[in-house]
């Protein structure tokens, strides 16, 4: 019988220190107890493929323009290791734990590679570890040759890379970015080299070749006048061009105001100074713009305009003033319509007088110039009218003895302007007529030639002059034998 709890006391429960139980108050045990000892060594074999990385990291990643890879094996309770797998050499072998493995071509082009090494010798059985390894190729995209025009900016972008730098950093607003802003003036080759998120890097050229802007210039002909201006454009430049617009600077004129012909021509109707503008495209693709302000001047044509007193004249009163009214005049020269006046006939006053020395009518013309040159004209009638009467006898004797023998109407003015004479019997009979004032009637049967009985004959004539106009007077005639 034992019963023993001093050590167990100090021990967590349920925890049997000896014989019995502790739990119980009474118990009875009948036994023998024998202790012996011995020491066994258990052997665990490990094999371990690495790069020099912390123990255990089998996988690793390397960029594809590595040639090579620095193994680094281990082995424990075993007397070497073997490598084994892949296409390409280990050196100096397979066998030693930490050789070089330069991957063949066609692991290369794959992109994975499968290692192993091996332990050898030893207590125990052979164990093996596994190492990937995976090529990774850097996917640097880099933007591709191009033209740029003198004096523009352009964006270079690179994608696919964590980390790039651009060189030479000439004409570029930051080298160290992916997308900087280029603004080279002369061509350049900017070189970049980047790195991805795997160290891995990569490097590409961008050659940007700087074209020319083209030159470019052009004269107006005329560059002044009245309007309307018609203006003939000629482009100047020594470059090969593709395209022009031309903006005329003449926004009332429309559509009119532009144009895309290499040698246009605008006509200016407004007055004022106007801007030109010539916009070309080389056949490179490169833009370039000149302005020449206030190039074309139109200037205000003059209106000419005159007024005269009296409104009209006759034989007492034939001195006329005239009176301008022209706008924008600063010049003037008159003729009065009176050939026969010779020096008399013009004046350049600006209000002149004449004193006309015949009736008639006369056509009076104003020219006027404005300060610029330009010039306009106006006429107006003038009529002065003269002494005017009318005489037709009332009786006539046609028996040829030289007096009273035609019957014609006598006056001052009488002329053959549509001038009509008829004369009628007094059943209407029309008897005689002429369009020739100096032909009068003889008294005979107009058609047959034979003499007219003596009677009371009705004349009309019709006359029209530049005094009175157009006029019909009628009368009677006695025919007498």
């Amino acid at each position: 019988h034992q019963w023993n709890v001093g050590s167990c006391l100090t021990q967590p429960l349920p925890t049997y220190c000896s014989l019995g139980d502790m739990s119980t108050i009474n118990t009875w045990w009948y036994a023998h107890t024998e202790k012996d000892s011995a020491l066994v060594n258990f052997e665990y074999p490990i094999a371990d493929a690495n790069i020099y990385a912390p123990y255990g990291m089998n996988d690793t990643l390397l960029c594809a323009y590595c040639d090579s890879i620095q193994l680094n094996g281990g082995v424990q309770f075993a007397t070497s290791g073997l490598w084994s797998g892949g296409g390409g050499q280990f050196t100096p072998s397979a066998s030693i734990l930490n050789p070089v493995y330069y991957f063949s071509q066609a692991e290369k082009d794959n992109g994975f590679i499968t290692l192993y090494i091996n332990t050898v010798g030893g207590n125990c059985a052979t164990v093996a570890d596994t190492m990937h390894i995976t090529l990774v190729t850097p996917q640097l995209n880099a933007p591709a040759d191009f033209n740029i025009c003198g004096g523009a900016s352009t964006q270079l972008v690179a994608t696919g890379m964590l980390n790039y730098n651009w060189s030479p950093s000439t004409g570029l607003n930051d080298a160290n970015i992916a997308n900087p802003i280029a603004s080279p003036v002369t061509d350049i080759t900017y070189t970049i080299h980047a790195t991805d998120i795997n160290g891995c890097t990569a490097s590409d050229d961008v050659i940007i070749t700087v074209m020319p802007m083209p030159d470019i210039n052009f004269v107006a002909t005329p560059l002044s006048g009245c309007k309307p201006l018609l203006v003939s454009f000629t482009p100047a430049s020594a470059s090969q061009l593709a395209s022009y617009y031309w903006d005329f600077g003449d926004a009332p004129s429309g559509f009119a105001n532009n144009s895309v012909l290499e040698l246009p021509v605008h006509q200016y109707n407004n007055s004022g100074t106007y801007t030109v503008a010539l916009n070309v495209i080389s056949i490179d693709g490169c833009p370039n713009t000149i302005v020449q302000n206030q190039l074309i001047n139109v200037y205000q044509q003059p209106v000419s305009s005159f007024t005269f007193l009296p409104h009209e004249g006759d034989v007492d009163n034939m001195l006329f003033t005239f009176y301008d009214e022209s706008v924008n005049a600063a010049q003037w020269v008159w003729t009065f319509g009176e050939e026969n006046a010779g020096a008399e006939n013009s004046s350049t006053l600006q209000n002149p007088q004449h004193l006309y020395t015949n009736t008639g009518f006369f056509d009076v013309w104003l020219y006027v110039t404005s300060p610029e040159g330009c010039s306009d004209s106006s006429s107006n009638h003038i009529i002065i009218r003269g002494e005017y009467a009318i005489y037709f006898p009332n009786a006539f004797t046609p028996d040829n003895d030289g007096i009273n023998d035609y019957f014609y109407p006598e006056g001052i003015e009488l002329n053959n302007n549509a001038y009509e004479l008829y004369i009628y019997s007094r059943w209407g009979e029309l008897v005689f007529s002429t369009d020739d004032v100096h032909k009068g009637w003889d008294g005979r049967m107009q058609g047959t030639g034979s003499p007219a009985q003596q009677d009371v004959y009705v004349w009309v004539m019709w006359q029209e002059n530049y005094i009175i106009g157009r006029q019909k007077y009628t009368g009677h005639v006695t025919l007498i034998r």
